[in-house]
């Protein structure tokens, strides 16, 4: 059985809850939500700018056919303001989809809620346009220096073990001199 719902978050009693369960509640819905916010800030950002980089493309060309042609630049412009605020809407999606009381009637117990399709087709295609984009910005800016061919060699040969193994053990000396540090301080 599945409830079909827009939203499903908690109810304003959840959230407006003053019993200790529900200050805890209020605590962890917090703590969840800042950590979502903190991997969407990463995870929005390295999708976001490949998606800002074609529509600014995509709207340059249709720039100069509007120009040349006497042209609508609207359709270009909508996917440009769409582009733009794809970022602040993922944050503002998982604000609201955390704290906004539901709507509607309360599913009943063990009611599942309804999933939007996932794409994995356009997904895909979305994460392999963002790898080509920052594969072209951090050559560009001189940060790496692999071609397609050496990269693949990289993989095959298992050289990102040992490299892999040094970002760790530096990680674990790091951490390690900074609880010291801590303990001693």
């Amino acid at each position: 059985m599945r409830y079909e719902t827009e939203v499903y978050s908690p109810s304003a009693s959840d959230i407006e809850d003053d019993t200790p369960i529900g200050q805890a509640f209020k605590v962890l819905t917090w703590v969840v939500l800042g950590s979502l916010m903190l991997v969407w800030g990463v995870v929005g950002f390295v999708f976001w700018l490949p998606r800002l980089v074609r529509e600014m493309v995509g709207f340059s060309v249709a720039l100069v056919y509007a120009n040349m042609t006497g042209g609508s630049l609207e359709p270009a412009g909508e996917g440009l303001k769409e582009a733009i605020n794809f970022y602040k809407r993922g944050f503002e999606m998982a604000y609201t989809a955390v704290l906004k009381p539901r709507t509607g009637p309360t599913p009943p117990p063990g009611a599942t809620t309804a999933r939007p399709k996932i794409h994995v087709d356009r997904l895909f295609k979305e994460a392999l346009w963002a790898v080509f984009v920052w594969w072209i910005l951090l050559s560009v800016l001189g940060l790496i220096s692999w071609t397609p061919l050496a990269l693949v060699r990289w993989v095959a040969t298992g050289a990102w073990l040992e490299t892999l193994d040094g970002v760790l053990v530096k990680f674990w000396m790091w951490l390690d001199g900074l609880m010291g540090t801590a303990a001693s301080g």
